[in-house]
């Protein structure tokens, strides 16, 4: 059985792994880009909005569960 991409709204086949999450090639070549674009900025400009890739999945990753019973 295929696994679908876990972003929102995506029915796309699950073809790659990050952070746990299952995720198409489109949604995880873009979390990887916005990932290194984050970490690659000055501290001082970085911002959350700048992840929306990440934010949707976020809540669906390890640390995203923290504090979450």
């Amino acid at each position: 059985m295929t696994q679908k991409c876990k972003y929102p709204n995506c029915h796309q086949a699950a073809t790659n792994i990050w952070a746990l999450v299952p995720l198409c090639p489109d949604h995880f070549q873009g979390v990887v880009e916005e990932t290194e674009r984050y970490y690659n900025n000055n501290l001082r400009n970085r911002t959350m909005f700048e992840r929306k890739i990440y934010n949707e999945i976020q809540p669906l990753t390890p640390w995203g569960k923290k504090g979450k019973r």
